[in-house]
């Protein structure tokens, strides 16, 4: 495995899997990444919590989209329910009640620490499978089976390319054309919280329906929709 960064700058999005954000094809593709993960984790003697995950709803229209979602995921192979308000609140302290209307609850998700993931899987994979890991080393050109590694080149008969938000370093020309926009994802952690109070299930709200696709199969009223695009212009100008 060539690595750009060294251990320490690695960024994985494993915090809260959401195996049932996409298409059904999508869907079974997470589910079965889900599988891998835990059987690896649980291998590995790496800690992880089967919290679950709350996506809460604030609004009208966020709780029409969810509500019905709820009633018609069960026949696509999701696993999710409709909870009100009282339910949500029994189920995390962490959440906001005000003006909370309810939540879609999905026992599905697992959290996992970053920095112990981080920190031991590559060793996990190196001593069980004889994975080897070069970090500090930018991939610079592919041309199967051969790659430039930083002037060295290297032959693989299979090539996995995981680029992450550096892709246009080896393909710029077709980045420039992809009207990509790169950002960033802020993830931040706490200090220990006293009486060993903890989060429970990983929670979403508000915008995040709009950004998996899953919840498109639930139509909300045209009125429903204009109000929540008006919220998400109102949100990104902020």
């Amino acid at each position: 495995m060539l690595q750009l960064w060294e251990p320490g700058y690695w960024v994985w999005p494993m915090h809260m899997p959401l195996p049932g954000a996409g298409s059904p094809s999508q869907s079974s593709r997470g589910m079965r990444s889900r599988e891998i993960w835990l059987e690896v984790i649980e291998a590995a003697k790496l800690h992880y919590r089967p919290t679950g995950s709350l996506h809460l709803a604030y609004q009208d229209d966020e709780s029409a989209v969810a509500a019905e979602f709820a009633e018609v995921a069960p026949g696509q192979g999701y696993q999710c329910e409709w909870l009100n308000k009282e339910q949500v609140l029994q189920r995390s302290a962490g959440v906001c009640p005000t003006h909370l209307r309810g939540g879609l609850w999905s026992p599905v998700e697992f959290t996992v620490d970053p920095r112990q993931v981080i920190a031991q899987l590559p060793i996990f994979l190196r001593e069980r499978y004889a994975v080897q890991f070069l970090y500090d080393a930018p991939v610079r050109d592919i041309d199967p089976p051969l790659l430039d590694v930083d002037g060295t080149r290297w032959e693989a008969g299979n090539i996995i390319i995981c680029g992450g938000d550096d892709s246009k370093t080896l393909y710029p020309e077709l980045f420039r054309q992809s009207e990509i926009t790169c950002c960033k994802l802020q993830m931040m952690r706490t200090v220990p919280q006293p009486n060993a109070w903890t989060l429970g299930p990983s929670l979403a709200a508000g915008l995040t329906f709009r950004f998996y696709p899953h919840s498109r199969s639930a139509q909300p009223s045209p009125s429903s929709r204009n109000e929540s695009r008006v919220r998400c212009v109102t949100m990104t100008d902020v």
